[in-house]
């Protein structure tokens, strides 16, 4: 943040500092404030509470009313509305918004006007740890990327695995299962249509004889008593009921066509359960090179974690010199630990 006090009015400071993202005025009110360490954690409450609330974000710079008393709220440090209006005019009769610089000065009870002329540190050191702070979040955060890329797609690879084999076993048992139902049903096809030949057969014989006795029945040249016989013989055939033989022809042909489809359908599904465990094995041998993929990026990761550590300890470096040197505010040197910790954090979990 580029600021010069001496040439703006104290209304004008406000103005410009509270047009800075919630960030940077939570970072300059402890700059300007003599905060010890629980003050420094609750402004980053109350920061982060902001952001939560804003639908900018980070970027935001004010709250609506009641955004602005959940915060207080938050902080312990609930008011009125006719008191935030009243602290808020002393300020700027004109708000319409609250910022969290003005926020913080109520909380805590400080002198706006002390806050916005409260002198800054030299900004070279300053930038420089932000400088640091920024690469080190960036190489942790490439760490965390490539490590859970590693991880997801070791997971992946995993369950892709299981199914795979899952897929081959039940496509095995499936092809299996197939392969005998076909058989089955081929051989219940092959008694079927031996019963059907059968009653054709019988119903053939039936018939042959019928002609073979009618013809006797009238040959002159037999004697009367075979003839008399023969019509006897007949009429017994012709008397019988041919129903339940045709019936059961019938029966078993629709059977046999039952039986027909069915084997068929067991071929087509044999076939298909052989192509499934084809496609199976398949998805194994993906699954087992995705696997090498996930590993490789895991070692990718490992990698970059000592870079990032590295990094880390460059921006300790630099807040140590800085804090030895004083040349950064409280809350500029807050701001940067905090943040450090919680990306370190983030890693540590990970």
């Amino acid at each position: 943040m580029v600021y010069e006090p001496a040439r703006n009015s104290d209304s004008k400071k406000l103005a410009f500092l509270t047009s800075q993202n919630f960030k940077d005025q939570a970072i300059w009110f402890l700059n300007s404030t003599d905060a010890n360490p629980e003050d420094c954690e609750l402004v980053w409450r109350m920061h982060k509470k902001s952001v939560a609330l804003e639908k900018m974000k980070e970027d935001g710079t004010h709250l609506d009313a009641f955004s602005a008393h959940l915060v207080l709220e938050s902080a312990q440090k609930a008011c009125t509305i006719a008191e935030m209006r009243e602290y808020l005019l002393t300020i700027n009769p004109d708000y319409k918004k609250v910022s969290l610089l003005e926020l913080l000065c109520y909380k805590f009870g400080s002198n706006w006007r002390d806050v916005v002329n409260a002198p800054q540190y030299d900004q070279k050191k300053e930038k420089e740890a932000q400088a640091q702070l920024k690469a080190a979040k960036k190489k942790l955060e490439e760490a965390i990327e490539t490590a859970q890329k590693a991880s997801d797609d070791a997971e992946k690879a995993r369950m892709a695995e299981e199914n795979a084999l899952l897929q081959q076993k039940e496509s095995s048992k499936a092809a299996e299962a197939s392969r005998i139902a076909e058989e089955e049903l081929c051989k219940e096809k092959v008694r079927a249509n031996e019963t059907l030949e059968k009653l054709k057969n019988e119903d053939l014989q039936t018939i042959r004889k019928k002609e073979e006795l009618e013809k006797m029945s009238c040959d002159g040249n037999l004697g009367i008593v075979k003839r008399n016989r023969a019509k006897a013989e007949l009429a017994t055939l012709q008397n019988q009921d041919s129903l339940p033989l045709r019936a059961a022809k019938i029966q078993n042909e629709a059977a046999l066509k039952k039986l027909t489809r069915a084997a068929n359908a067991a071929g087509k599904a044999a076939k298909d359960a052989e192509v499934a465990l084809v496609n199976a094995e398949r998805a194994e041998k993906d699954a087992i090179q995705a696997k090498k993929e996930a590993l490789e990026t895991g070692k990718a990761a490992e990698a970059i974690i000592p870079v990032a550590k590295e990094a880390c300890d460059g921006v300790q470096v630099v807040l140590n010199e800085v804090l030895r040197e004083k040349k950064a505010g409280k809350g500029t040197i807050f701001y940067i630990e905090r943040e450090l910790q919680v990306s370190l954090f983030l890693f540590i979990l990970f």
